[in-house]
C-alpha cells in the first residue's frame, strides 16, 4: 500500500485527499481521519510556546501508539494523500505521521 501526504493549499482538491487536521478550510468537505490528528490541547501548548517541537513530537507519537496504533490499518486505503495545513519545510504533525507510518506500516511519500 501507498500513502501519499501533502497540505490544503495545493492538494486539497485531490480526488483521494483526506483530511487528517482538527479543522480543514471551508472550500472543503473532505473525510477526516481524526485518530491522526493531534489532540487540541497539544496543538494550542505547541502555537504558545509551553511545549517545545521536541516535546511535541514524543507526545504526539505517543498518542499515534495510542490512539491509532491497533486501528491504523484499517483506516487507510491505497492512494490515499493525508492533508493538514502547513506547507513543505514546516514543523508539523503529518511529516511525524508519514514516520510512524513508514514505520510500521507503509510506503509514504510527501507530492511535490
Amino acid at each position: 500500500m501507498h500513502i501519499y501526504t501533502g497540505y490544503f493549499a495545493k492538494h486539497g482538491k485531490h480526488p483521494r485527499a483526506v483530511s487528517i487536521a482538527r479543522g480543514q478550510p471551508m472550500a472543503f468537505d473532505l473525510p477526516e481521519i481524526l485518530e491522526f490528528a493531534p489532540p487540541r490541547s497539544l496543538l494550542a501548548a505547541y502555537k504558545s510556546g509551553r511545549v517545545g517541537w521536541e516535546q511535541y513530537e514524543v507526545r504526539y507519537v505517543d498518542r499515534l501508539n495510542l490512539v491509532a496504533g491497533d486501528c491504523a490499518e484499517g483506516l487507510l486505503r491505497d492512494g490515499m494523500v493525508l492533508l493538514c495545513w502547513e506547507g513543505p519545510g514546516k514543523n508539523c504533525h503529518r511529516h511525524l505521521l508519514a514516520s510512524w507510518l513508514q514505520e510500521y506500516y507503509h510506503d509514504v511519500e510527501e507530492l511535490s
